[in-house]
């Protein structure tokens, strides 16, 4: 890729990314709609007026996860958004048993995951994370406690490793597929071997140079991202949905993750096949 990073470049590419979601039948979209109102809040940007985000980029508020999520309830908006359909109730069983062995290889990292969050670490990371209200483009976007995090792997490893934190910290960490990350890392010329703190520095820097160019502000980058225009919104079409959650009747207005509209720029699902799309047991 050697599009240069324009506001013009980043609305086509994400416009791109929706509209072949819509075409998956995951419907991604929807699903991060409804983690989106299960998982998170926007609350006002608490930044003093130097904060690169306040002074340059004209923030007034921040993505982030909600105080006491249960992990249950992570599992779920993780699994919805990041893994197939078909392989939720599998996971949810496996994470419940303990037990792997049912599970196919391309989600075994995943349920690596999830079963460390579970068995321990779940209460004191999401405490801290609905605590950090910050963004990528803050100056002090990390603390020691999340840099030694992302410090301790690798992109090159799996990539779930990574879509967990963008759980956690919707306006700080992306995501990524192999696909997407191979697009990132030579886009951005970001080492593939970095660890995630790197990749994540890496990525804020070269958004930043280019935000400040041609003067984009972060509320209007986070318009950039909009489902509707491919997708109609359908509450039906939720992946483990909860019966007392209200998902109302339309997408969120207009004011994305950072994490996701990053991501977007890149990633491209996979169109699904006619006989995926009839049968969601294919696997």
């Amino acid at each position: 890729m050697n599009d240069e990073i324009t506001q013009q470049w980043m609305i086509e590419r994400i416009g791109e990314s929706n509209k072949q979601a819509a075409k998956n039948r995951n419907k991604y979209p929807i699903q991060e709609h409804a983690t989106r109102t299960e998982l998170w809040e926007y609350v006002d940007c608490t930044c003093n007026e130097s904060c690169t985000c306040r002074k340059d980029l004209g923030c007034t508020g921040h993505w982030k996860l909600k105080k006491n999520v249960q992990f249950d309830d992570f599992m779920f908006g993780f699994l919805r958004m990041f893994v197939d359909r078909c392989d939720h109730l599998n996971l949810i069983t496996a994470v419940d048993a303990g037990d792997p062995s049912n599970l196919r290889s391309r989600v075994k990292d995943a349920y690596t995951v999830l079963i460390n969050l579970k068995g321990g670490e779940w209460q004191l990371l999401s405490a801290k994370s609905a605590d950090f209200n910050k963004t990528l483009f803050c100056d002090d976007w990390f603390d020691s406690y999340f840099k030694e995090k992302f410090e301790s792997f690798k992109i090159k490893e799996s990539v779930y490793f990574a879509k967990q934190f963008c759980i956690l910290l919707p306006d700080i960490c992306v995501p990524y597929d192999t696909k997407s990350r191979d697009k990132m890392t030579s886009h951005l010329k970001i080492p593939r071997n970095a660890n995630y703190f790197e990749f994540l520095s890496e990525v804020r820097k070269k958004f930043m140079n280019e935000f400040g160019k041609q003067g984009i502000r972060l509320p209007a980058m986070r318009a950039f991202d909009n489902p509707v225009e491919h997708l109609r919104f359908d509450p039906r079409l939720i992946s483990l949905r909860q019966p007392a959650q209200d998902y109302g009747k339309d997408y969120l207005p207009l004011n994305g993750q950072i994490s996701l509209i990053l991501d977007k720029c890149y990633y491209l699902p996979t169109e699904s096949t006619p006989e995926e799309k009839n049968n969601p047991t294919i696997t």
